[in-house]
């Protein structure tokens, strides 16, 4: 009995010991761009390079605040994830809620067609969406950027897995009271759908601040700009100087940082009780 309990001790210190690496490994990169952003230019460009700083260069970041419109993109890019985030929560909820709680004809394959979806290229819907924010005059527009975001395929399967758990009997409860549909979807079924709902927050949050190709197809205006669309133009703008680019992208990790450390450990509980039912 000890014997078996000691190989299982040393099976978890060896797995330990693997993840950790793994997980420097990862980690490795992130620490060195950080060291980076407090070098100067000519330190950057030593060979061997060293990790850390000589002296930190905290001009990086003042020179990178202070002469570009580096506020303005963050700006942007707070307007477009903030309201992308909203509108997935509300719009994939009530989509979730129907396709969960509800009997109607179509419903199977309403949800297959959903995640039908998935499967397809984001590059396949570039032109049509492109064509029909035109159309709608929402070109270089925040709301042009939101709209085509916040119907998310996945995020109305994460919230029709969960909302399946529910137990039926609580919502009969709610009716038989009184309660109507509306008001039983925010004040049941939405706090109880909290975990998920964090998660498809985190999940939208990371997903809209670091999107590329569509604010780049439309948003056509330097003020309009978002923080990713900055980070592109921010080597010819500074030519070789590599350390406002690293200060710059330090800048541009912040926000989705910290939303992760206070929010991580809604993901993986979030995803494993939404896919319980299926």
């Amino acid at each position: 009995m000890t014997k078996a309990k000691g190989k299982f001790s040393l099976g978890r210190f060896f797995l330990y010991l693997v993840l950790s690496l793994a997980a420097a490994t990862i980690f490795i990169p992130f620490i060195w761009g950080v060291l980076s952003s407090f070098k100067t230019a000519n330190e950057l460009s030593l060979i061997p390079p060293t990790l850390f700083p000589k002296q930190l260069a905290w001009e990086n970041y003042t020179q990178v605040l202070s002469g570009s419109d580096f506020l303005r993109n963050y700006w942007n890019s707070f307007v477009i994830t903030v309201g992308t985030t909203a509108g997935t929560l509300l719009v994939c909820s009530f989509t979730g809620y129907a396709l969960a709680k509800f009997e109607f004809k179509g419903k199977t394959a309403i949800f297959l067609i959903f995640l039908g979806t998935m499967m397809l290229p984001a590059q396949l819907t570039m032109i049509p969406v492109f064509i029909l924010t035109t159309n709608l005059g929402l070109i270089n527009t925040h709301l042009g950027v939101i709209l085509p975001g916040i119907a998310s395929a996945y995020g109305v399967f994460l919230m029709r897995q969960f909302m399946m758990t529910i137990p039926n009997e609580v919502l009969e409860a709610a009716r038989i009271d009184g309660c109507g549909e509306l008001r039983m979807m925010f004040r049941i079924v939405m706090p109880l759908s909290s975990p998920i709902l964090a998660t498809l927050t985190i999940l939208t949050v990371l997903s809209s601040w670091n999107q590329f190709l569509m604010p780049l197809i439309l948003l056509n205006s330097p003020e309009m700009a978002t923080v990713q669309l900055a980070m592109s133009n921010y080597q010819n703008d500074f030519g070789q100087q590599l350390n406002l680019l690293m200060a710059a992208s330090v800048l541009a990790v912040i926000p989705v940082a910290i939303v992760f450390l206070f929010c991580q450990k809604y993901i993986v509980a979030g995803i494993s009780m939404g896919s319980v039912k299926g």
